[in-house]
């Protein structure tokens, strides 16, 4: 009214506040404690009481479904894989869709190796803790044949399996050396699981190179072969009651490695024999193996001929 000469202000309504755009579904409010929601892919990532209302809105359900149908896919895919494996020549599995003959070799390794004595014993790093207790049961035996024709100049752990099957140890030639595995040594089996007689775990090993030594065995793939004749297991006992070890009990001559004895060869006899021949000087013994070895080998020399 400005007739009346007073100041009459023009009132003008308020500015609306504006409201932000919901993110919600129609009929959906969010919870007063929830944060705006982030983009996707951080909308998967909020700590769970932001989401905790089972009317606030969320990407979490589209996340987890996704993760579920991708796990679903891997394990259908492992599930098929595994169906079509079948045993290999090295005694494993092998996957047809996923195998290589290119890469499929073994991994070279560098054996740990120790000589103090001149005979080099090596196995596989995983093991060079057996070492020095290999080399300590190995340099007596060894030294008693030493110099004698196909006599090891060294041993070596090698693989346990080829072609699908245990290998046996023996002695390989140029240059001779004794080669045993982890699970087989001669007649014994799973010498490296343990030690729980420390004598008898090194036995197992001087029997095992004297076995070889004794029948000229190469190493092999297959089963655990009848080893030793009457006479042969008769020099094999001289020879480690000469380093100071037990030779095997008479009574389990014909269960563990030897030959089964004819009704004329009794296991009193073996060790009557035996007892002979350890009672000789080295150098005797070494003598007569040096003359006789060949026949022995063959199984031509009798109990009687043992001097």
């Amino acid at each position: 009214m400005f007739g009346s000469g007073m100041f009459s202000p023009i009132l003008r309504a308020a500015p609306k506040k504006q409201r932000r755009p919901s993110t919600c579904s129609p009929g959906e409010r969010r919870t007063p404690s929830s944060p705006p929601l982030p983009p996707w892919p951080a909308r998967a990532t909020w700590p769970s009481r932001w989401t905790s209302s089972p009317r606030a809105c969320s990407g979490i359900p589209a996340a987890a479904a996704i993760l579920v149908a991708c796990r679903v896919a891997a394990s259908w895919t492992a599930f098929a894989l595994a169906g079509t494996a079948k045993p290999d020549a090295a005694g494993g599995w092998e996957i047809p869709a996923l195998y290589s003959a290119a890469s499929d070799q073994p991994v070279p390794v560098t054996q740990d190796c120790t000589s103090s004595s001149g005979f080099q014993v090596c196995v596989h790093p995983a093991f060079s803790f057996y070492l020095d207790d290999l080399a300590a049961a190995f340099d007596p035996v060894a030294a008693e044949i030493a110099g004698l024709p196909g006599a090891p100049v060294g041993a070596k752990e090698v693989a346990s399996m080829s072609g699908g099957q245990d290998v046996q140890s023996g002695i390989s030639v140029n240059p001779p050396v004794f080669e045993f595995t982890a699970e087989h040594v001669g007649t014994m089996f799973g010498e490296f699981y343990g030690i729980p007689d420390a004598a008898g775990w090194g036995e197992g090993f001087q029997q095992g190179l004297l076995d070889a030594f004794l029948t000229g065995r190469p190493p092999h793939a297959g089963p655990v072969p009848i080893l030793l004749g009457p006479a042969q297991q008769a020099v094999e006992d001289a020879l480690l009651t000469a380093v100071g070890s037990q030779p095997l009990e008479d009574a389990l001559l014909t269960a563990v490695g030897s030959q089964p004895l004819s009704p004329s060869v009794t296991s009193a006899g073996v060790s009557a024999a035996a007892q002979r021949f350890a009672a000789l000087s080295a150098s005797a013994r070494h003598a007569w193996l040096a003359a006789h070895l060949a026949a022995l080998r063959a199984g031509k020399i009798t109990l009687a001929q043992i001097p």
